[in-house]
């Protein structure tokens, strides 16, 4: 597999400075000389955070590795000196205390909500525009919803920030559905501002109020599965496994055409509605999807090759 050409961007965390030229350019070294050919995958971008030392020299990288062939933010901490050598790489990295302190600088570097006093009824987001098949469920899903005579808003690129989400997440919508990269822990907006489980763990029971549907990979893990659910969410709706990029908004757009049918959106039947779905393109090979509903309490359902719910 080849990562020459994956795009690496450089955030510095650290409180006070901003990466200079030869701190990006000595990062941005690192990451296409030891940390890329670790790996056989292939990858589209690098969202690189530099972790500095009270002292200000830096102490540690913190890598998001965006896959190209799935909907996956892998993580990657390289310890490093004051001169960028590195002195130890780690992979499958647990950044939970990572995204703490990022939800304590802000939301998403700064960037505040930008929206007005609008009301919709659902909202459609992708911080990955610039994937041809993310845009076109988007934009499919605001056609089939204003079709159906709902308010909608799209959230694309720029607009995909982590004030975003937040504000529209909590504002009472009928649904919130989000294509992009994520993980256990989270999913990941424009500018590599997360919005992770911790956010969703600090929420009150019932804030989310109904469907949330993240095409996102291993979102349906804990401990996001907890916190998301725990919030409110009915259902909540996200990959399982590793969603493939191209089939698995196949599976989204399919659920979503099913699920509204006159004379409303059918809250009852999204359980069979997932899984005829996941079996209608399981030769695509989409993904492992999971619907989750916490407040209606019930057994386990056996999963589909390609789908399971939650109840």
């Amino acid at each position: 597999m080849s990562n020459e050409n994956v795009e690496i961007n450089v955030f510095d965390s650290g409180a006070g400075y901003a990466a200079e030229s030869q701190d990006e350019q000595r990062v941005a070294e690192v990451i296409r000389s030891r940390v890329l050919p670790d790996s056989d995958d292939e990858y589209y971008q690098a969202n690189v955070r530099i972790r500095r030392s009270t002292g200000g020299s830096p102490d540690h990288l913190v890598v998001h590795l965006l896959r190209k062939d799935i909907y996956l933010t892998e993580t990657v901490r390289v310890d490093v000196g004051d001169g960028y050598e590195v002195n130890q790489i780690t992979w499958s990295y647990d950044e939970s205390q990572e995204d703490e302190d990022e939800d304590q600088d802000g939301d998403g570097g700064g960037i505040p909500y930008q929206g007005g006093n609008e009301k919709y009824d659902f909202v459609v987001a992708t911080p990955v525009p610039q994937i041809k098949t993310a845009k076109k469920l988007v934009d499919d899903l605001h056609k089939l919803f204003t079709g159906k005579n709902y308010t909608c808003k799209q959230l694309v690129g720029p607009e995909a920030t982590v004030a975003n989400y937040k504000y529209y997440l909590t504002s009472g919508l009928k649904g919130f559905v989000n294509v992009g990269h994520g993980n256990p822990y989270g999913i990941f907006l424009h500018g590599d501002a997360p919005l992770s489980h911790k956010w969703f763990n600090g929420l009150p029971s019932g804030a989310l109020k109904k469907v949330v549907f993240f095409n996102s990979c291993q979102v349906c893990k804990q401990p996001m599965l907890d916190a998301v659910a725990k919030a409110g969410a009915r259902p909540y709706v996200g990959g399982y496994g590793n969603l493939a990029i191209g089939p698995s908004e196949k599976v989204t757009y399919c659920f979503w055409e099913k699920v509204m049918q006159p004379p409303g959106m059918d809250t009852n039947g999204m359980g069979r509605a997932l899984l005829s779905c996941c079996k209608q393109y399981e030769n695509e090979d989409p993904g492992s999807f999971v619907l989750y509903d916490l407040f209606n309490g019930g057994e386990r359902r056996a999963p589909l090759p390609q789908a399971m719910t939650l109840t």
